[in-house]
């Protein structure tokens, strides 16, 4: 019994750091796509903001153009702007793990504040296939340590770890398309502002983020918008039509991810667990020799 408990905690810990490393990656690449809008609204704000007499930016045009922006229906974010350290909301509160970029002035230089961002990222909802394909390999690998088990449970409980290490690693990839896609949501209809007003070329659109791409071409020739598979990797995209008939084309790639962690914890938390469920070995005893009775006759 106590080598039973011991291996189901082995399995326990091993499947919840396999759980939390994929949970880090894709909290890492929620922030990512907050850093990425945070950059589209300070990159909008200092051009579509005009400049007061005194070089920075006119008060009360800032004000209602955040509120306008964070008022929008295809805005899901909190946002909040900081001009000398005082906010524009007061409402708003930044939580810590907030990303923060500067906001340069009217004429791109000067910083004269900071863009707030969080909880930008969009979810799929909770819990998700791997925690629930974890569960059942610890219930699984509860089976194949009994006595009795035999080789079915731990077979089983390989193709369930299997699936569910497959799964952690589908959903990481699957919020870095959603950190693209949702960076678009928020920073495209932006670019639309700039793209229906004719004071701002198409050059203007790369100050929206280093990780926008911008693209025109004829109508003719534009492709439909939404996510691309291309030879470099897939990448989400968004048309906005011109008034003369060009096709403003914004792409954005997924946020870099560094998987070697989750590579390595994956491999040495699967080597474990395959371990771990392995039905116990019990080693044959040598047969007792028969007991010689009290009084028994020793032959000559």
């Amino acid at each position: 019994m106590r080598r039973l408990r011991l291996r189901l905690i082995v399995v326990a810990l091993a499947l919840l750091g396999l759980v939390v490393l994929a949970s880090l990656e894709q909290q890492a690449l929620r922030r990512a796509a907050n850093l990425r809008i945070a950059e589209g609204v300070a990159g909008y704000l200092s051009m579509a903001v005009p400049a007061s007499p005194y070089g920075d930016f006119a008060a009360d045009r800032l004000i209602s153009t955040v509120s306008r922006i964070e008022g929008s229906a295809w805005w899901h974010a909190g946002l909040q702007v900081l001009l000398g350290g005082t906010p524009v909301f007061d409402d708003a509160i930044v939580p810590p793990g907030a990303a923060v970029v500067p906001l340069p002035g009217p004429r791109g230089v000067d910083t004269l504040g900071q863009v707030a961002v969080w909880d930008a990222a969009l979810s799929r909802g909770f819990p998700g296939a791997s925690w629930i394909l974890a569960a059942a390999t610890f219930l699984v690998a509860g089976l194949a340590n009994t006595r009795r088990a035999g080789w079915l449970w731990p077979m089983l409980g390989t193709v369930l770890l299997f699936l569910a290490i497959r799964s952690m690693l589908a959903e990481t990839r699957e919020s870095g398309r959603m950190a693209a896609e949702t960076t678009l949501a928020h920073v495209g209809p932006l670019a639309a502002l700039l793209v229906l007003d004719q004071r701002f070329p198409t050059e203007a659109l790369g100050r929206l983020g280093p990780t926008i791409v911008v693209a025109e071409s004829p109508d003719s020739i534009a492709a439909a918008q939404g996510w691309k598979e291309g030879d470099d990797g897939g990448r989400a995209t968004v048309a906005i039509t011109r008034g003369d008939g060009r096709v403003i084309e914004l792409a954005t790639v997924p946020p870099a991810m560094d998987g070697r962690l989750l590579t390595l914890g994956v491999l040495g938390g699967g080597i474990v667990l395959l371990l771990a469920m392995l039905p116990p070995i019990t080693p044959r005893r040598p047969p007792r020799p028969p007991a010689r009775g009290d009084g028994a006759s020793i032959p000559r």
